[in-house]
Order: structure tokens, then C-alpha cells, then sequence
């Protein structure tokens, strides 16, 4: 029986803080191995596959940057970067019972000798039997407790750069590490370290008064991938997957802003277009409203972050230069009349209005805001009439109407004399702004109507009727009168809600 060696291979990471130790087994090392092999224990540590350039890099890559008005008066800006080493150096540790693969090869015949699954130990420590000739081995791993590696290659099967792929779904942190040539005489190593195989990317979100998000990114994910384990490469699938952010503050404090986890994800590998949007900001689903595209190649191995400052100015939330029949799934299409069964289509049920109303204003709440006071403005904020028009009209007319929080209890049906707004409602911080939006109407084959001159808005309240003439609540006005009135519900209204 040959002498069993003891060997300790340092593993060393330039991306997390500290350097940890693995363990495959809780076996005791001490026992006598098999005949012609021996025991060999590692230190790890774990880390992204930065280089000593990370900052260098990190700061000659110019950052993505979009900024993005909306006709809600909404604005979005994003700054897309690719962390700094210092940045990306989070406190993770590899931690207890990781389940790690090691692929022990024989280095003269360049097959495998065995595939071991290790675990680490709660001293932190990965030792595991290698035969006493050289080799080499690869370890692979999910970095989890519970998900053991899986791996189509069997011992004795040759390792080329054409090896058994092993197929990975999105969300898998795959890490992999490779020693070089192990021979019975070393006695000092040198150092690896792990890398990622995937990206890492987390969304920042900047607003006034932030309790929670949702946001979700397109085109820059594949749902699956394929990986040679043996070159530690990465064969990216065929469908998309699309990511999601979210986080939500502890308790009910707002804050001004809200980070998401880093989420892994397998880049497409090539620059694509990617479309970003936000759902959901606090209570309030975005319904399509805030979706902007920005142009980018993300790289495997690399960590990212999304830095988002959401605002809105005095134009009122939720509203969009788009119409749409009462509470349909989808707007009012220029020039065609919608028809029944069709998304765009109106909904006849008598409840309450669950979706693109969903969020407007109630019969009551009209009436609370017509009692606060309002205001009509020839020259007020400009505001595009249809922005997906080949050639989109300006406009500044439009009434002034009480932020929420400014109403009073009483409401009333109509104010039948409008006064001009002034410089102190304009800029009172107290208003927000109704554009004369106009309408498309049924009549007209799905054209607009007296757009500039007056506004059309529906509540989410119907009329309680059903059929092909079925109403309901709408908020009407021009520059000399505004009153709450009912409308037969296929009538393309402008959408609208109150936040704040």
C-alpha cells in the first residue's frame, strides 16, 4: 500500500470578502484511503471571475442611460452599470452543507476517474480521494444546500472540449473551478478560484415615496442553457426568460428608494434590445404605461446594476395620451371601431371596473375633486395628442384639478362656472393637470373628437345596465363647465387615477 499524501490547495477569490473553506464529507480524513490513492483537502473561497483590471474596466465602459418622458408626466431615468470590484465584493460566504460535483481526471489518459458529490462540512472544509498518479479536477456547483450538480458524464468517459453538457434552468448560481496538474509530489498547489458562468444584475428604484416595486426586464435572458463542465463553457438556450425584481419596505415607512436581490440569469451573449418595465410601484399597477428599451450586451461572469429615478410632474398619474372604451383589456385603436368579444372592447358587467379603469377615479371621488376646486388653463403644460401618430399634435389646454390628499369631504355633481387657472394654481404644488384630451367615438368610425377643447375621463364606476348601450360614470368638461355624467360605455375616454 503506498503512503497516503496530504495536499492543501488554496482556493482564492478576488470578488467576495473573505476566503472559505469547503467540505465534501464529514468522513474522518485520518482513515486509511483505498489502495493507490490518497486524500487531498482544499480551502475554497468563492467569487465572480473578476480580474485585477475590474475597476479599470468597470469605469472606461460607458453606462447605458436612458431617460424617458411620458405624457402622464411621468419620467423615467435608468443607468445601467457594470459593478466595480469593491461594489460586487459582497459578504457571502460558501455556506454550510453546499453541495459541490468534483470531476477527478487522469491526467495521461484524460478520462474520468471518478465524479464525486461533496458537501461541505461545518468546519468549512472539501476533501476528497484522488488516486495517487496525476490528475487534475473540476468542481461545479449550484451554490446551494439542497440542489445537488447533475452531469450527463459517467467514469471513463474521455474529457474534450466536446464533453457532456449538463442542461441548467434560469436562477442556478453555477460556479466552477478547475486545478491544474495535480501530481504525487506536489506539495504546493497554488491558487484557483471559482467563477460564475452566469450574469448578475440587481434593480435599484428611486421615488418620492416608496413602499414597494415590481419591475421586469426582456430580451436578456435565456430561460436555460447547456454547460461543459469539463471547460467550464456555456452553450446559451433558445427561449427567453423574462426577469423579475421586486422588494418591499419592512412595515408600512415609506423610503426613497428600494433595491431588489442580485438575480442571476443567463445572458443572450450578443447586444439586444431590451425592454424594461415597471409594473408596479407601490399599490399601482403600471398597466403597460411605464415601458422604455435600452440597447445592451450582458456578459457572463459580469455583476450589473439597474438605477432607476421614477418622477412625475403636474400632469395627473395614469394618464396617457390613449383612449379606451370603458374599462376594455386594451386601448381604443385610432380609426378602428372595436367589436364585441375583442380586447379593446367594453365591459359590460355591472360591478366595479377590473381592468384599464380599474384604478380610475370613483363616482364620489369625482365629485369630492369637482367640490375642491378647478381651474381651466389655455396655456398650461404642453401635451402630445397620440404620440404613436406619424405626426403628433400639441396642446396646453386642460382643467386643474386638487391633488387627492386636498379634497374635502363634501362633494357636488357639477360647477357650471370654471375659472381661469392663475401663476399661484400653477405653481401651488396643490394641482395636477387634465389635459382636454377630447375622444373617439363609434359615430366617427373610431376618430377623435374635440380634442383640445374638451375632456372626456372615465370612472370606474358603471351604470348599473347591461347590453350593447350599457353606460357609465364620466368626468366631463370644457373650458366654461364640468360635471359628472353618463356616457354608453363605447366611447374611447382617456384613462386616469389619483395617487396622491
Amino acid at each position: 500500500m503506498k503512503r497516503r499524501k496530504l495536499f492543501n490547495v488554496l482556493f482564492s477569490s478576488i470578488l467576495f470578502a473573505g476566503t472559505f473553506m469547503v467540505s465534501c464529507n464529514n468522513d474522518d480524513i485520518t482513515e486509511t484511503p483505498n489502495s493507490g490513492s490518497r486524500t487531498l483537502s482544499f480551502n475554497i473561497s468563492a467569487g465572480f471571475n473578476e480580474e485585477s483590471n475590474a475597476d479599470s474596466r468597470a469605469l472606461s465602459e460607458k453606462p447605458d442611460t436612458v431617460y424617458r418622458g411620458f405624457n402622464d408626466g411621468m419620467r423615467v431615468d435608468a443607468v445601467l452599470e457594470r459593478d466595480k470590484a469593491e461594489a460586487s465584493r459582497v459578504a457571502e460566504q460558501v455556506a454550510y452543507n453546499t453541495k459541490v460535483l468534483a470531476v477527478v481526471i487522469n491526467n495521461s489518459t484524460n478520462k474520468v476517474y471518478r465524479i464525486q458529490q461533496l458537501t461541505v462540512d461545518i468546519n468549512g472544509k472539501l476533501t476528497c480521494e484522488v488516486p495517487d498518479y496525476d490528475v487534475r479536477i473540476v468542481f461545479y456547483s449550484y451554490n446551494s444546500i439542497s440542489k445537488i450538480p447533475e452531469t450527463n458524464l459517467a467514469e471513463g468517459d474521455p474529457v474534450t472540449i466536446d464533453s457532456k453538457d449538463a442542461l441548467v434552468e434560469v436562477g442556478d448560481d453555477v460556479l466552477w473551478a478547475t486545478t491544474g496538474v495535480i501530481r504525487p509530489t506536489d506539495t504546493n498547489l497554488g491558487q484557483i478560484k471559482f467563477k460564475h458562468l452566469f450574469a448578475r444584475l440587481k434593480v435599484i428604484l428611486y421615488y418620492p415615496a416608496l413602499t414597494s416595486f415590481r419591475i421586469y426586464l426582456e430580451n436578456a435572458s435565456y430561460k436555460d442553457a447547456y454547460v461543459r463542465i469539463i471547460p467550464g463553457t456555456v452553450t446559451s438556450g433558445f427561449s427567453d426568460e423574462i426577469l423579475q425584481f421586486e422588494n418591499s419596505s419592512t412595515g408600512s415607512a415609506a423610503t426613497t428608494n428600494l433595491s431588489s436581490a442580485y438575480r442571476y440569469f443567463i445572458p443572450l451573449g450578443v447586444e439586444s434590445v431590451n425592454k424594461l418595465s415597471v409594473s408596479r410601484i407601490n399599490d399601482r399597477e403600471m398597466l403597460g404605461l411605464l415601458d422604455t428599451n435600452f440597447t445592451k450586451k450582458f456578459e457572463a461572469g459580469s455583476s450589473y446594476t439597474l438605477t432607476l429615478h421614477v418622477t412625475k410632474n403636474e400632469i395627473i398619474w395614469d394618464w396617457a395620451s390613449a383612449y379606451t372604451q370603458w374599462d376594455a383589456k386594451s386601448y381604443y385603436r385610432w380609426g378602428f371601431v372595436p367589436s364585441s368579444g375583442s380586447a379593446d372592447y367594453f365591459n359590460e358587467a355591472t360591478s366595479l371596473a377590473n381592468y384599464l379603469c380599474k384604478n380610475c377615479p370613483s363616482i364620489n371621488d369625482v365629485r369630492r375633486m369637482l367640490a375642491s376646486g378647478i381651474f381651466w388653463d389655455n396655456n398650461g403644460p404642453e401635451w402630445e395628442w397620440r404620440v404613436d401618430f406619424p405626426t403628433p399634435r400639441k396642446f396646453k389646454t386642460g382643467l386643474w384639478v386638487k391633488k387627492k390628499k386636498y379634497w374635502v369631504e363634501t362633494g357636488v355633481d357639477y360647477v357650471n362656472s370654471v375659472p381661469a387657472a392663475t401663476t399661484e394654481v400653477r405653481t401651488s404644488g396643490q394641482y395636477m393637470f387634465l389635459p382636454a384630451s377630447g375622444r373617439l367615438t363609434r359615430a366617427s368610425g373610431g376618430y377623435e373628437e374635440n380634442v383640445g377643447t374638451a375632456g372626456y375621463y372615465w370612472t370606474n364606476t358603471p351604470v348599473g345596465n347591461t347590453g350593447p348601450e350599457s353606460a357609465g360614470y364620466n368626468l366631463y368638461f370644457i373650458s366654461t363647465r364640468a360635471q359628472l355624467e353618463t356616457s354608453e360605455r363605447h366611447y374611447g375616454f382617456s384613462r386616469w387615477s389619483f395617487w396622491e
